[in-house]
């Protein structure tokens, strides 16, 4: 058995030894290193048995990683199993948890500030971020933003509207339950408690530019700002995209980066 790295992954524990007469404590190889638990060793060629502070004990090998952990089987021998770092995480989840926690720190803008008073007794009722270019138009990306923000609002204590729940819920058989509707063309707010969070983003070839603000609907006073720059990937470009694109998708506007 070439050299290798051993990694003792549990307690070292005295078993049963095997009924065919194995020698627990057989002397282990000349010069053998002694195994700590919980420790890495390099170790010399084991010719079958590994020493431990217990004493020496068969050993089996069913890997050819380098990188094993140590275990003791049920009977009384220690066996070789694959091991190594764990596997790294989807990129493509990377960027969606990335931009989940780039939406905390847009409300932590918002809210991290020296004083609050101005909102005291507010309640935040979230819309979706329009594009710059056209605040009639939105998309994924700027709906997804508005329903963060709910979840954002929430955990720091700040009270959120749900405005699109009309007070019913429909039955569809076959499909399930619906609370929340879009049916309402317009929503009047214009109440001294309500700051609606609103916002625009800004599409480039190579970034993502994002304003958002707390406005006091009462009188359009604007009480809080945060602004973000996200470099542009794949999913924010399918997100951001009007109309949206599928997962590869690609949507080439002639004359226009």
């Amino acid at each position: 058995m070439r050299a290798s790295v051993l990694c003792l992954f549990c307690c070292l524990a005295v078993l049963p030894c095997r009924a065919q007469g194995i020698e627990r404590n057989a002397a282990a190889p000349k010069g053998a290193a002694v195994a700590e638990p919980g420790s890495y060793v390099r170790s010399p060629d084991y010719e079958g048995r590994i020493s431990t502070p217990e004493g020496s004990f068969p050993l089996r090998e069913r890997t050819e990683k380098e990188i094993t952990i140590l275990l003791p089987d049920m009977d009384g021998d220690y066996l070789l199993v694959p091991g190594g770092p764990k596997p790294s995480p989807d990129p493509r989840f990377v960027k969606a948890q990335e931009l989940k926690l780039k939406v905390r720190e847009l409300v932590d803008q918002m809210l991290d500030t020296e004083s609050s008073a101005a909102l005291n007794n507010v309640v935040a009722v979230p819309a979706s971020f329009v594009s710059l270019d056209d605040f009639n138009q939105t998309s994924g990306f700027g709906r997804y933003l508005a329903e963060a923000m709910f979840y954002e609002f929430n955990q720091r204590g700040v009270s959120v509207r749900e405005y699109r729940f009309p007070g019913v819920i429909e039955t569809r058989p076959e499909e399930g339950e619906f609370a929340l509707s879009r049916a309402l063309s317009k929503i009047r707010v214009r109440q001294d408690w309500a700051a609606v969070v609103l916002g625009t983003y800004y599409r480039d070839r190579d970034a993502l530019f994002i304003n958002a603000r707390m406005v006091r609907a009462s009188d359009g006073m604007v009480l809080r700002t945060a602004q973000l720059v996200l470099p542009m990937n794949d999913m924010l470009k399918r997100m951001s995209a009007q109309p949206p694109l599928r997962a590869g998708g690609l949507r080439i506007n002639p004359g226009r980066k």
